[in-house]
């Protein structure tokens, strides 16, 4: 299969895919390149070995300098097939709603939205979709994710794969739902937070589905920062902090750290809010999810009972 169709199917594989014997799973992230190795036996997928680069300890900015680095990783993965998570800054992700009396081929319906959603000419995005649950005011629901073609086709070129075969391509959102519910029973009503380096990507579960995705500017160096200026130390130094000890136990003399965090908090409850406000199709009022966090910046010793402090939702 060409690459060009792999790309096409990343919405729908990246949701729920089954792997097969044994895959390497790639997070090109912004700080850090994460590579885990996974294999399935019997339907339960296995962690074989995780490797992480540091692009900062290791030295690499640029695309230039770790596409070599990372190069020479892959070979000792040599041939084992690859799944590529792209970030959330590449993609669009949300529900389509369709007419319910036309269910036979609703490729075409999807594709015209998609176009007029994107704004972007045909043959320019790439896009995917799974068909949901009804759920809310939603009869006919299909979660579509696309991105720019040429995007997605960069960020592949630059891992200049000759030895692997990328057999997966998806966007982080749906990296985070695949991964969720994989390791979860069902679940009717779940909100995961990824906090990366500069920004958090939020998405939301309902009814065991994937049926929201969005991003807001807030990371873990926004974190490091308030640390670093309360402390008057340089970023490294407050990393050291952030890491070693708990927000509950820096507060006190920590006004900076505490004004990002609850901006944080409120960046999230408003993302929540306003898909409650956009699915509901009653007066009814939706229970208080529980929040899922994950990321580098979410490696803080004491940040779930710290954020319950400020919030009514929980965290885990």
């Amino acid at each position: 299969m060409s690459l060009h169709k792999r790309i096409h199917r990343f919405l729908s594989k990246g949701v729920d895919s089954i792997f097969t014997s044994r895959r390497l799973a790639i997070d090109l992230g912004e700080t850090r390149i994460k590579l885990i190795l996974l294999e399935k036996k019997f339907k339960k997928i296995k962690v074989v070995r995780i490797r992480i680069i540091d692009l900062h300890e290791e030295g690499l900015i640029s695309a230039d300098e770790w596409t070599p680095h990372l190069q020479k990783i892959l070979e000792e993965f040599e041939g084992v097939p690859i799944a590529l998570a792209v970030h959330q800054h590449f993609s669009i992700s949300q529900v389509i709603d369709l007419p319910s009396e036309d269910q036979r081929n609703p490729e075409e319906q999807i594709e015209a939205k998609t176009l007029s959603l994107t704004g972007l000419s045909e043959g320019r995005i790439v896009y995917g979709y799974k068909r949901l649950k009804p759920f809310g005011k939603y009869r006919n629901p299909y979660w579509v994710t696309a991105a720019r073609e040429d995007d997605v086709y960069k960020l592949v070129n630059r891992l200049t794969v000759y030895k692997n075969d990328i057999c997966e391509i998806a966007s982080e959102s749906n990296a985070l739902i695949a991964a969720f519910l994989a390791s979860h029973s069902y679940t009717t009503y779940a909100v995961l937070a990824e906090i990366g380096s500069t920004c958090t990507t939020v998405v939301i579960i309902y009814l065991n589905q994937g049926t929201f995705a969005s991003v807001f500017p807030i990371g873990g160096e926004t974190l490091t920062e308030a640390i670093a200026k309360e402390n008057n130390c340089s970023f490294d130094e407050a990393e050291i902090i952030k890491h070693k000890e708990s927000p509950a136990n820096r507060i006190e003399h920590s006004e900076q750290f505490e004004a990002v965090t609850v901006h944080w908090i409120h960046e999230l409850e408003n993302v929540v809010r306003e898909w409650n406000d956009e699915i509901s199709d009653s007066t009814t009022p939706f229970p208080t999810p529980t929040v899922y966090l994950s990321g580098g910046g979410s490696q803080q010793p004491g940040l779930p009972e710290f954020l319950e402090t400020h919030s009514n939702h929980r965290f885990k």
